[in-house]
């Protein structure tokens, strides 16, 4: 590659370099901060935004091509489809997984928006630095936001239990959200060991299996000994029978000074998260 402007112009347009920025801070603070529906988004949108500009600026001839096979390739990785090459990529060891939720395709329009106003680039910025550094840095953005975190032995706490219910999983979801008790999907890259939700670097394991753990995660749940965060769980149904099996929560870290204090914790975390989620079971 060159050193500046010419044949990679294209790497310093400032609506890219702007997004691989807002994505970064979309993934390394606000996703680990709220996890919510708009981080949630705000990814999808910004990535399918600047995913094709990036492309464009190698392959400029084929920015027709590039934009109808992002938008086919966005479908297809959003749908049950991709998921033998999700678990293909696993056994591999590499790290990646995505939601299945069609919701998602509601961002496809940013490549309308995109394919429009993209090569409005103006300024160019960054021109001094080597678009090698730029490309790799693209590269390494647009891997994260689907790359799952590995979690390792801090804070999680494992409790598992299961609750049978009468209550469906829609309807359980439903109730959930009327007591205005957030949840989404995660999954996370597991083996021997326990998790901790604020890893998100991903650490190769050598000599052990890998394998996806899919889960949901109630971020805040309120109980009588206070507020309980991320406390995971699958939802089941068996032969028209439904329950749900609980995985962990977090709690404080167990050190040699706190023993005590950690395992009255324990003891009544768990009396008190029985007592909501067979509230909330009913």
């Amino acid at each position: 590659m060159k050193s500046n402007t010419g044949k990679y112009a294209g790497l310093y347009n400032p609506q890219l370099i702007a997004g691989l920025l807002l994505l970064l801070l979309n993934d390394l603070v606000l996703k680990p901060q709220f996890h919510n529906w708009f981080t949630g988004k705000l990814s999808d949108i910004v990535g399918l935004y600047i995913f094709p500009l990036f492309w464009c600026a190698f392959f400029p001839a084929l920015k027709r091509h590039i934009y109808l096979l992002t938008a086919a390739g966005f479908i297809f990785w959003k749908s049950t489809l991709a998921q033998p090459l999700i678990d293909t990529l696993n056994d591999m060891g590499l790290p990646f997984n995505r939601v299945v939720d069609m919701s998602d395709l509601a961002a496809l329009p940013a490549l309308i928006v995109s394919y429009a106003l993209g090569a409005i680039s103006g300024r160019q910025l960054f021109k001094r630095v080597s678009p090698a550094v730029v490309a790799v840095l693209a590269i390494l953005v647009f891997c994260n936001d689907s790359i799952v975190r590995r979690h390792v032995v801090k804070a999680q706490h494992p409790y598992i239990k299961s609750f049978k219910t009468k209550l469906t999983q829609e309807d359980f979801f439903a109730r959930l959200a009327s007591k205005n008790i957030k949840y989404y999907a995660d999954s996370v890259v597991y083996g021997d060991f326990y998790y901790d939700t604020s890893q998100y670097a991903v650490q190769r394991i050598e000599n052990e299996e890998k394998k996806v753990l899919h889960f949901w995660r109630i971020k805040n749940l309120p109980t009588d000994a206070g507020i309980i965060d991320n406390v995971d769980f699958n939802f089941y149904t068996i032969s028209s029978k439904h329950g749900l099996y609980m995985i962990g929560y977090d709690i404080d870290t167990l050190t040699p000074a706190n023993g005590k204090a950690y395992y009255k914790q324990d003891e009544q975390y768990d009396e008190a998260l029985k007592k909501s989620l067979k509230g909330l079971l009913k």
